[in-house]
Parts: structure tokens; sequence; C-alpha cells
């Protein structure tokens, strides 16, 4: 993270440039800057990496991006959950938002993944999406899929509408009189 933190700082300075996202490639091959590789086990280390990245996002104020593998029990499991995470469950206790990326052999067939949202922590509760992206694999992009093509959407557009504010406390009790 101290050398993500200068890198940002110099594209600040010299470019007046801050991204919109940051995307690093894989957690695993971080280091932590605040402990060392062999003074802690896996869980406690690569759970540092998580929180030390998750702070320098907060501190940039951008959303940061990773990757993590699911582990060996669930290499082929087409719906993976937080225990799935491979390394370090406290990845899963750090994270706001955790999407898996499943290919299946008949996704394969349609060039498609499905994306699977683990978890939300700005979500209603029991409001997890679920949909299918294309695939360009020899080129490794992704695009939008027609609809009709989608058979794994699991939202409803209704979750996704405006909710209306909510009132202050202090307003239910403005005409409250003792």
């Amino acid at each position: 993270v101290i050398h993500f933190k200068a890198l940002i700082n110099e594209l600040q300075l010299k470019k007046h440039f801050t991204p919109d996202v940051i995307i690093v490639d894989y957690l695993g091959i971080c280091a932590s800057s605040r402990l060392k590789k062999g003074a802690a086990n896996s869980y406690e280390y690569v759970g540092a990496i998580a929180e030390e990245l998750r702070g320098f996002a907060k501190e940039v104020g951008v959303p940061l991006w990773t990757g993590v593998q699911v582990n060996r029990e669930n290499s082929s499991n087409a719906d993976p959950s937080l225990a799935a995470i491979s390394e370090s469950a406290k990845i899963g206790h750090v994270s706001d938002f955790v999407m898996a990326v499943i290919s299946t052999e008949e996704l394969e067939q349609l060039g498609q993944y499905l994306c699977k949202q683990v978890k939300n922590r700005y979500n209603r509760k029991g409001k997890l999406l679920r949909f299918t992206v294309g695939v360009d694999y020899e080129k490794m992009r992704l695009y939008d899929v027609e609809q009709s093509q989608d058979t794994n959407t699991y939202y409803n557009e209704d979750d996704f509408k405006e909710e209306e504010p909510k009132t202050n406390f202090k307003d239910k009790f403005k005409n409250f009189t003792y």
C-alpha cells in the first residue's frame, strides 16, 4: 500500500490526476506494510493486506477492486459463498463488496460468465444480484449480453427503484406537545 500511495501522490502532484477506480491485479501477491510475511499466519497476513487496501481506498476516496481465488473445495462450485474465499476468511470480513465470477461448461459454450454478488455491505438484506456477461475468450473482453440470452438474472427491477427519503427523527415529533 505504501507503494500505491506514493504512485497516487505522484500522479496527483505531477499530472493532476486522480483515478476513478484502482484495480489491484491480485491481492495475494501484495505485501503488508504492517506485518512481516513469516511473522503471522495467512489469515492474519492476507487479512492485513485486505485491511490496508481498504483503508487506502477510503483515504484516496476511490473504489478499489482486486481479485482472490476460491479454495480447493469450491473450485468447481457454481454457487460460491464468502466461505469459498481462499487464503483468509478475513478478506470477506473486510470487503465492502464481493462478487464471484463463475464459469461452467454450459456458460463456456455460450461464451458467458455468471456474476454473483456474494456480499454487499450497503445493500438491503436478502437482495443479492446475479447476472450474465459475455466474454470474448481470445481477447478476454467482457461485454453486455442481450437480455434474451441472459437466463441467470436474479433481480427485480423494483429492487433498484429510488427509495423515498427517510424522515428526520426530529420531524416525527415536531407537533408533539407536552
